[in-house]
């Protein structure tokens, strides 16, 4: 495990913090992946403009439940792996689990690939909040005594980059 307190070096602290947020960009990559592809995905599948736009609603929906029950519960957890860590490898492999059954939803036939498509992309917000709000504890838990806020604008700026990169 590595040890980073505010004696060690300024560069070392930084880069540290960095590492602790670096998990952001594949979490902002997947968001804005999410955007360009489920409108125009559940249009070729046969929902209207109107109905479609509609689906954005869920991630909103999804993230008022699952944030705070996400948080609360591992904030009181005891997992020998830590508090945040179990949550984020679960929401991880969910969201590779869920991005596959949308990214393969045009296989499942003509009836039922709307419904797939649709549940996974459901799915796949839950997912991504089961990662994003441990993720974002993890970085103010381990951060050296003073750098929580150091931490926070990694995570900032790497959600940007990660947008970029989607």
């Amino acid at each position: 495990m590595v040890t980073v307190d505010s004696s060690s070096s300024k560069f070392s602290i930084y880069l540290y913090c960095a590492l602790l947020a670096l998990p952001w960009i594949g979490v902002q990559t997947i968001w804005n992946t999410e955007f360009a592809v489920l409108s125009p995905t559940l249009k070729e599948f046969g929902l209207s403009d109107a109905i479609s736009t509609l689906a954005w609603i869920a991630g909103p929906i999804t993230g008022f439940f699952t944030a705070p029950f996400v948080g609360s519960y591992s904030d009181r957890s005891t997992f020998k792996f830590g508090r945040r860590r179990p949550f984020i490898i679960l929401g991880l492999a969910l969201t590779i689990l869920f991005s596959l059954l949308f990214a393969f939803a045009n296989n499942f036939g003509t009836a039922a690939r709307l419904p797939v498509a649709f549940i996974s992309f459901v799915c796949l917000d839950v997912t991504i909040n089961i990662i994003q709000t441990p993720l974002r504890a993890l970085g103010s838990d381990l951060a050296p005594q003073g750098y929580q806020e150091t931490v926070q604008l990694f995570a900032s700026v790497f959600q940007g980059l990660g947008g970029i990169i989607a």
